[in-house]
């Protein structure tokens, strides 16, 4: 096992610009300070004003690659390489910005929402893209194997290989979205959206969620695709984006009506190293809605509404409980919802996170926004406990070896100090215990050196200083 690191959660707020139909809207109550790193909200009668401070704050006039560069998605994919796992989430109200941020595409509007019902928009991923318009997710991709190709450069004997999954979390399932069931040749013609909802709803059945001591919340089941080049991890990506649910309404033209998890599970050997294994989680995160605003009066948009809040819910009290120093020991309810369950490593457990809080800068977004930031404040106060993740058996057999030589000295030493001054064997365990302890070297019973280096997904005491 690797050094272990307390990593906080890094927090990066990010303004989207006006969008068309918001002309003539005021923009008074949210300022944001990219230099400073500040964001201040005031109501709109100018009553009460609220400061925060962030890691990063991203303007309206901030670009994808400036966003890039405050989330750390060098560093990130650096350490990815290195065996640490990383997630970054985008958070917010919906129609904040977080699928342009995550993704960079382009969606096509659908028919106006009439009823409650919404046509599903249409996603471009044919027509030819700007490289800096692209979101988190693709430049991500294109980076990682950048530098995977420079490490081999210097290092011939390294090895990577690297897997993908993508989920989509709608109405508390979990959907596959690269599953079986969305492989149809014609599920895309008219807008692969409506196919995602109207399969969801009916006859697909979603992914089971288990829980292991070793492995945490997994999923049952799930496809997960090799690649070797990035075009092929784009190819997932891209293939999940068509099947997500999305919809159209009056404060988003492009509505994710679920929460969606891209996934890359990265395996690294070299000649001379311990292999290692890592996990990247990018996560864009359905956003919470008001009715009085969508125009959703009833029917699939409401529904859709009431299941992604109560999940978002559920996600702030997990905040709430890690990042507020009152609610310290109390219970977490990561088992409260399947996106809080997916998300436990992320939050106070074994990743490097950063959370994009996304916000609107119109006084009608007041409320969402003070919400929004509320949480990220809090969310910026967890503690990770991060260390590199070595293949199992490797793991294993280091931990043994150790431990077995670790033995031997302790028996070497119970014999010299027995036999050459007949002092009895009991009182030379107790002189070398209290030498150990002397010198922080922990003095290991039966119980604690056959104890499984896999519970609950910690390092065990390392007996070698």
């Amino acid at each position: 096992m690797k050094p272990l690191n307390n990593s906080k959660i890094r927090v990066v707020v990010r303004c989207r610009p006006n969008q068309p139909h918001e002309d003539g809207w005021q923009n008074s109550c949210l300022k944001v300070d990219a230099e400073t790193g500040t964001t201040a909200l005031t109501s709109p009668e100018g009553t009460a004003m609220r400061n925060f401070a962030f890691d990063h704050v991203l303007d309206q006039d901030s670009s994808q690659e400036e966003t890039h560069a405050a989330v750390g998605l060098t560093q990130m994919v650096s350490s990815i390489l290195k065996g640490y796992h990383c997630t970054v989430f985008a958070y917010g109200q919906t129609g904040s910005g977080k699928t342009y941020t995550m993704e960079g595409y382009e969606y096509l509007s659908s028919s106006d929402n009439k009823n409650g019902s919404a046509k599903a928009p249409r996603v471009l991923l044919n027509s030819k893209r700007d490289g800096r318009t692209l979101g988190v997710v693709p430049t991500t991709i294109g980076m990682l194997f950048d530098t995977i190709e420079l490490l081999k450069a210097s290092n011939p004997s390294l090895k990577v290989s690297i897997k993908a999954s993508f989920v989509q979390i709608y109405k508390e399932q979990v959907y596959d979205l690269l599953g079986p069931a969305f492989d149809v040749k014609d599920a895309n013609k008219k807008g692969s959206s409506s196919f995602a909802r109207s399969t969801a709803t009916a006859n697909l059945a979603g992914l089971k969620m288990r829980w292991t001591k070793s492995d945490g919340f997994y999923l049952e089941r799930l496809k997960v695709v090799e690649c070797e080049t990035p075009e092929e991890v784009l190819a997932c990506f891209e293939e999940g984006v068509k099947h997500k649910v999305m919809a159209s309404h009056k404060m988003n033209m492009a509505s994710s009506r679920s929460h969606s998890m891209f996934q890359l599970y990265v395996h690294v050997a070299s000649a001379n190293e311990e292999p290692l294994m890592s996990r990247l989680t990018l996560v864009d995160l359905a956003g919470s809605e008001r009715a009085s605003l969508t125009g959703a009066g009833s029917g699939q948009l409401v529904q859709e509404s009431i299941a992604i809040n109560k999940s978002l819910f559920t996600l702030r009290k997990v905040i709430m409980a890690l990042g507020e120093s009152r609610y310290k020991g109390l219970h977490v309810p990561f088992r409260d919802s399947k996106l809080t369950s997916l998300l436990q490593q992320a939050l106070g457990g074994n990743s490097f996170t950063v959370m994009i809080a996304c916000v609107s800068p119109s006084n009608i977004s007041y409320e969402e926004n003070l919400s929004t930031l509320e949480y990220a404040s809090r969310a910026k106060n967890i503690t990770n406990h991060v260390y590199a993740n070595e293949d199992p058996k490797s793991r294993l057999i280091r931990q043994l070896r150790a431990e077995n030589a670790f033995l031997k000295d302790q028996l070497a030493r119970m014999r010299v100090l027995a036999g050459g001054s007949g002092v009895d064997s009991r009182e030379a365990l107790v002189e070398i215990a209290g030498e150990n302890a002397s010198h922080g070297i922990p003095f290991l019973t039966s119980h604690e050196t056959s104890h499984s280096p896999y519970g609950n997904g910690k390092p065990i005491r390392n007996p070698v200083s």
